[in-house]
């Protein structure tokens, strides 16, 4: 079950015109912004431009 604050600004990220972005992409934005954590990505340039409050971090660029 997705949390009504989530699922809000999930619509407001897809509504956005700057940038197309699919519903899954927008939840898990919109997670990572509700609970004010990083958000790591195999593909960062799905999550480039959409909201900067949210630090997205591309996994290929980490040293692990």
């Amino acid at each position: 079950e997705v949390d009504k604050t989530i699922a809000a600004q999930a619509i407001i990220y897809r509504k956005s015109k700057a940038k197309k972005i699919k519903l899954p992409d927008a939840i898990i934005l919109a997670t990572a912004k509700f609970l004010n954590a990083n958000l790591l990505s195999d593909d960062w340039d799905d999550f480039q431009n959409i909201d900067n409050a949210v630090n997205v971090l591309d996994i290929d660029d980490l040293k692990i």
